[in-house]
């Protein structure tokens, strides 16, 4: 499924997560129109829960940053273990922005120590 928006093209069904210990990497596909002389830009939003069955929800999101459409990655690091987080994407070019991509849940693995003393006395 794609959504035009005056020359940036988001390939809606291609955000991707990666959770690890302390961050989420995101990836997604954008191709510029080769009318457009403008390239755009993607903004990356997360919200706190698991993503909706459909759409955004009614989840509250906050933008984390503004990108160059390219396909990321972008790195989310102010992650914490044990946390769903739900991200969506939009792109924006010459003031108008696309509708939300497809979502995508990130839940933090919780680690145990690595290192562990037992003290006897």
């Amino acid at each position: 499924m794609k959504r035009a928006v005056m020359g940036l093209i988001l390939v809606l069904s291609a955000i991707v997560c990666r959770a690890q210990s302390h961050q989420v990497t995101l990836s997604w596909t954008a191709s510029k129109d080769s009318s457009a002389s403008n390239p755009g830009t993607v903004t990356v939003y997360r919200a706190v829960g698991s993503c909706p069955s459909s759409g955004i929800g009614t989840l509250t999101y906050t933008p984390l940053t503004t990108t160059a459409p390219a396909g990321g990655p972008y790195t989310d690091p102010t992650v914490t273990a044990g946390m769903t987080y739900c991200y969506y994407i939009t792109a924006t070019i010459n003031g108008a922005t696309s509708q939300p991509s497809n979502t995508a849940n990130a839940t933090i693995p919780v680690f145990p120590p690595t290192a562990l003393t037992i003290i006897i006395q």
